[in-house]
């Protein structure tokens, strides 16, 4: 049974909601990031390459925008507004995509040619953008010109800036750092979940394992971090191909995710055809990347972004509607999707025109990712612990006789074994109880007085036990209780007190005319033998209780 409406939605816990707050503050913060007041603002110009005739056509650098690349790409020349008031040495800011490549002739006369994938990087530093160290000080007089080299694929978004080299190394140091720290996250969270999904044979983990390693990849590629400090020359060989491979198996992945862990079959059953089929676009139009037809791949980079800016808010819809519909593991990947989905879909719309004064370098999202790791695996262990719970209680249940809520016949005998085990060669008694003349008063007044009475007898006999002992039932009428530590005379005695207990708790009319009673007969002593070998002593004392006349203990000797 599920709670509609907001009753069902009011059941994520408030510390997991007050958690969405901070990485939606660091990417602010992350965003609101800018040149100081003693940074000279850019003049920005560009250029078709090889149209020397064409006038330059003016564009504001310290936004990002994207820039025609052409048949031969563009030329851009940027300028600074006003004289440094620092000298020393300075560095010109390219905020530029993974795959972008720009050449420009260096202070020594060499030309340069540079992008986010570069291994080596002779000419130019920097980590997740490019710095152009220039010759001196920034000067209205002195231009630097670049050339945006043309690409097949789709043209991300430029913006420049001036630095000094202090401050942009030092901004280095934090941005690998960072970059770094949530890369080992990401690592650390797919390869716990890859070893709860074999320890519980759950694919929930196998899909959460591999959409954190997909979106680990996406982002080595995004920020050029795989080339420097990596290095890693397999990824660099063909980024396009990985970059499309990523995208499509992290989608797969968090739809397939989503629908197991968000438990969307039972709270949302209608949208899973729906995420199931947004998934498999997204694999198609990554899979006709791959074919050797220009005219197939365009039409394979045209549409990647549109349903990546569809998808986030997608999974989102599908994620509260389940949520408002009483699944709280949809609610706790809302609370970590949301601000990720935030940040991708602020990145694809850039290249529409939108938020053109962010210039992130890969960090919201490492954070909105880092963030989302953390919560759906504090989701996915709450998910284990009432996976755990739920076991635990199953196997009570299962161990308990469901008519008297005593042990039953398996589970008893289990215990016994284990206490013999413990208790030898230390004292040990077995109580072996039947009530008399049972099947009497079942023919007489039906099995519903015979159940009521089989329940209160056991109420009866717990209430007179000490909590370590135990009690099970064996089957019809026979009860059997185990009191550790009880020597002979002292389970004769208990036996007597449970006779008398039973005498006055069946005395008529309460189950009949006929007074109910038990015999039980007793075995003690040092378990030295099996279980088997001291509750049949205890079974040979209660039939000869049986033929004395029943109502009464026997001991075995």
């Amino acid at each position: 049974m599920h709670t509609n409406g907001p009753a069902g939605a009011r059941r994520m816990p408030g510390w997991l909601l007050l958690l969405l707050a901070l990485p939606l503050l660091a990417c602010a913060a992350c965003a609101s990031a800018g040149a100081s007041a003693d940074t000279p603002s850019l003049r920005g110009e560009w250029r078709p390459v090889g149209s020397d005739a064409a006038a330059w056509q003016s564009f504001e650098p310290a936004l990002r925008a994207r820039i025609p690349r052409g048949e031969h790409g563009a030329e851009i020349r940027l300028s600074p507004r006003a004289a440094a008031r620092e000298g020393g040495e300075w560095v010109l800011v390219v905020h530029t995509g993974p795959l972008d490549r720009f050449r420009w002739v260096g202070a020594d006369g060499r030309e340069v040619e540079a992008g986010l994938a570069d291994v080596r990087r002779p000419g130019w530093i920097g980590h997740g953008r490019i710095g152009v160290p220039l010759a001196s000080p920034p000067d209205p007089d002195t231009a630097v010109t670049l050339t945006l080299l043309p690409q097949t694929a789709i043209g991300g978004t430029l913006a420049f800036s001036l630095e000094r080299r202090d401050v942009f190394l030092a901004e280095e140091v934090r941005w690998v750092a960072l970059i770094s720290v949530c890369l080992a996250l990401l690592a650390g969270m797919a390869l716990v979940a890859l070893v709860f999904a074999v320890r519980l044979r759950d694919a929930t983990f196998v899909w959460y394992a591999v959409y954190l390693a997909s979106y680990a990849v996406i982002q080595l590629l995004q920020t050029g971090y795989a080339a420097s400090p990596l290095g890693w020359s397999l990824l660099l060989e063909a980024p396009r191909a990985w970059g499309r491979s990523a995208v499509a198996v992290s989608i797969v992945m968090i739809v397939l995710f989503l629908v197991r862990f968000g438990e969307l079959r039972r709270f949302a059953p209608r949208t899973v055809r729906p995420l199931h089929a947004y998934a498999a676009a997204v694999a198609a139009a990554s899979l006709l990347g791959w074919m050797p037809i220009e005219a197939v791949q365009a039409a394979s980079r045209a549409a990647i972004n549109p349903l990546l800016i569809l998808g986030g808010p997608l999974l989102l819809g599908v994620a509260l509607r389940a949520w408002w519909r009483g699944s709280r593991y949809a609610g706790v990947f809302v609370v970590g999707w949301t601000p990720l989905l935030l940040v991708t879909v602020a990145g694809s719309l850039q290249l529409f025109g939108l938020f053109p004064g962010w210039m992130d370098e890969g960090q919201a999202p490492m954070l909105a990712a880092a963030f989302e790791a953390l919560v759906l695996s504090a989701g996915l262990a709450d998910r284990i612990a009432l996976v755990r719970r739920d076991r635990d209680i199953a196997r009570a249940q299962a161990d308990i006789d469901p008519l008297t809520g005593v042990l039953n016949r398996r589970a008893f005998d289990v215990r016994l074994r284990r206490l013999c085990q413990v208790a030898a060669p230390r004292q040990l008694a077995v109580l072996y109880c039947d009530l008399d003349h049972f099947k009497r008063l079942n023919d007489t007044h039906g099995h519903a007085a015979g159940d009521q009475a089989l329940r209160s007898v056991a109420m009866a006999l717990v209430e007179e036990l000490r909590p370590g002992d135990v009690i099970g039932r064996m089957g019809g009428e026979e009860f059997v209780i185990v009191l550790p530590e009880c020597d002979e005379a002292v389970a004769h005695a208990v036996a007597s007190r449970l006779c008398e207990r039973v005498r006055v708790l069946g005395r008529p009319p309460r189950f009949g005319p006929q007074q109910l009673t038990i015999s039980i007969g007793v075995a003690a002593g040092a378990c030295q033998g099996t279980a088997a070998e001291l509750l049949d002593r205890a079974d040979r004392a209660l039939y000869a209780a049986k033929r004395g006349g029943r109502d009464r203990v026997v001991v075995d000797r």
